[in-house]
């Protein structure tokens, strides 16, 4: 764990890039007859910026210690959920044909990204504990 505190970023990427191209292999391969999502990549790309600043605020946070800490690892992810529950209700506003289709693969998405996230701060709160 302590590999994914000191390199967070490059392997944020890397985790990235590796389920963009699972999504393509997966929308190419087993559900080609599926109706594609409108804006599915500017949606991936929301939910990994967003979950990238969420997780910097957090880091920082633990950096300062004490009270900032607990604030700033709440506060990041409240505002990452705020944001990425309100992306859904806009979008499907506009884009009112396949809402199960663009929910299964947004909150799979949310998931994915979120799961990382926590998995870094953990690592990060783990290793503060130790030291």
């Amino acid at each position: 764990m302590r590999f994914l505190q000191r390199f967070f970023l490059p392997v944020y990427l890397i985790y990235g890039v590796l389920i963009a191209i699972f999504s393509v292999l997966i929308d190419s391969t087993i559900f080609p007859y599926i109706e594609k999502v409108p804006h599915y990549w500017l949606v991936f790309g929301f939910l990994f910026i967003i979950v990238l600043v969420a997780y910097g605020v957090s880091y920082f946070g633990i950096q300062k210690g004490g009270q900032t800490a607990t604030v700033a690892i709440l506060s990041g992810i409240i505002v990452k959920m705020l944001f990425a529950m309100l992306l859904p209700v806009f979008y499907l506003k506009k884009y009112s044909d396949n809402q199960t289709v663009f929910a299964f693969s947004y909150f799979s998405l949310v998931l994915l990204f979120s799961v990382f996230e926590l998995i870094g701060l953990l690592s990060n709160l783990r290793d503060q504990k130790n030291s």
